[in-house]
Formats: C-alpha cells, structure tokens, sequence
C-alpha cells in the first residue's frame, strides 16, 4: 500500500511593526486550488477569496488581529504589505525553500502547542541571494 502521510510542516512566522503572526505550516490542498480555480470573469470574487485564504492559513487569533490591523486608520496593514504576505505565503505552501522556514523552540515542536497573536519577540526572516556571480567570456 502506498502512504502518503506527510511530516506536517513547521508553522511560518512573520512580522509586521511590532506584531508577529503565525501561519499553518501547511494550507489545506482545497484552499489552494479554490485560487487557482479562479477565472478572469471572477475578478470581483477575487479580494474574498484572498482574504478566505488568509483567515484559514492564519491560526485563529493571528486571523483575527490580522482583520482588526486591515481596517486600523493608526496601525494598518496596507495594501503592499498585504500582497507581498498573500505572495509569500503561496509561495511557501507551493514549496518554498525548507532551508528558509524559521526553526520551532523545542517546547512548541515537540508538543504541538502553536503560539497565536500578538508577539513583539519575533524575527524577520530574510532571504539569501541565490544569483550565481557573473563570469566573464574571456579564455
């Protein structure tokens, strides 16, 4: 019989001012699909859709401060940083780089416990380059 039981993948983690949230480490497939799915002539549907993804790829309580910072006229969310989020997050769950997923406390990964909210202790991840350096056509 073939198995196709998966090790879940670690939650993701990002940071906006001083706010960190937390993201399934795995969306479900339907979700995905649900966008991908989506046509030009259903462009009106589009703002909901994302916005679907977003309150079930966020865990509960990220989902919800992730809402209350959408409509903050003091401390928004703005519409760049809500792309560059959407986009990074499909790029993780479409198979980012493992390397690049931040690494889980020993009491959070052995135990299943998930932290949710609101966190001013949480780091920005970044990016490695992955150009190759230029070479020359000389001999």
């Amino acid at each position: 019989m073939k198995d196709f039981t998966a090790d879940r993948k670690p939650d993701l983690e990002f940071k906006i001012n001083d706010d960190v949230f937390y993201a399934l480490g795995d969306a479900p497939g339907g979700v995905i699909l649900d966008l991908a799915d989506m046509s030009d002539d259903e462009k009106a549907n589009r703002n909901s859709a994302i916005m679907e993804f977003l309150d079930t790829a966020l865990l509960p309580e990220s989902a919800e401060l992730f809402a209350e910072r959408m409509r903050d006229p003091e401390n928004p969310i703005t519409f760049a940083q809500l792309l560059s989020i959407f986009e990074w997050l499909i790029d993780e769950y479409a198979g980012g780089e493992e390397a690049d997923r931040p690494t889980k406390g020993p009491s959070s990964s052995s135990t299943g416990v998930r932290r949710t909210g609101r966190s001013s202790t949480g780091t920005a991840r970044s990016r490695t380059s992955t150009q190759e350096p230029a070479h020359s056509d000389e001999p």
